[in-house]
């Protein structure tokens, strides 16, 4: 993983996780730093959606 992948991400318009890979990947571990960054974020992610879908659901009641 590396520049290429984070060029993929942002011709898809994945601008934000691509920031995220990027500053991974310029750590200090190398790919490795940038795997657990990467869950990191993905982690911090689903956590948002859910709590947005839970917030849009208390709203419809």
């Amino acid at each position: 993983m590396g520049k290429s992948r984070y060029n993929y991400l942002l011709r898809h318009q994945r601008t934000e996780e691509a920031r995220h890979i990027l500053e991974g990947v310029a750590g200090a571990e190398g790919p490795q730093n940038a795997a657990v960054h990467r869950a990191q974020y993905l982690l911090q992610r689903q956590a948002k959606e859910q709590q947005e879908r839970t917030t849009n659901e208390e709203e419809k009641q």
